[in-house]
């Protein structure tokens, strides 16, 4: 099948980029790849991402070392689509959120920092590729190809994911 094909070929071309950025679109793409082998009828990209981690949850877990600091940017602050810093908010403002706040106008705030909240609460793998979508877009979409150092902490963060998970996948 085409897909599984350039799915395992994408992952090889990442093992062999030297560039952070292009090794993040080359295993991300491999991702989508295996996720649309997965999806139902009715599942979006995101929901065909989370399946294939759930179906998949030992793969992805597997050789993920929750200690290694690559994984510190995750823990630190919610990832947005825009990959924004609110530096006036601690991680007490995020972990209340759900029980505080009664207007709730933007569903990628609520799902950002619900996310964020597993992630902290137990290293939720699930919560953590989640993560990895809005990552791989806001760089796939960014203008200028500079990348600050969380930018460059955040691409480091999800291509050590990927590769963790994706080799264990491709092992099968």
């Amino acid at each position: 099948m085409l897909k599984e094909k350039l799915a395992k070929k994408y992952y090889e071309l990442a093992q062999n980029e030297k560039e952070a950025d292009i090794i993040l679109h080359l295993l991300y793409q491999s991702l989508i790849l295996k996720a649309e082998l997965e999806k139902g009828s009715n599942e979006g990209l995101r929901a065909s991402i989370r399946s294939l981690v759930e179906n998949h949850l030992d793969e992805f877990d597997r050789d993920i070392d929750f200690e290694d600091s690559r994984l510190d940017i995750f823990y630190e602050r919610p990832i947005f689509e825009d990959c924004r810093i609110e530096n006036e908010r601690d991680i007490y403002y995020y972990q209340d959120f759900n029980v505080n706040r009664n207007h709730r106008p933007n569903d990628d705030y609520i799902l950002s920092i619900r996310n964020f909240q597993h992630i902290l609460e137990d290293s939720d793998l699930i919560a953590l590729y989640m993560s990895i979508f809005k990552i791989h877009d806001y760089i796939y979409n960014q203008k200028t190809g500079k990348y600050d150092e969380r930018d460059k902490r955040l691409i480091e963060g999800a291509n050590y994911l990927l590769e963790c998970g994706l080799k264990n996948i491709f092992a099968e």
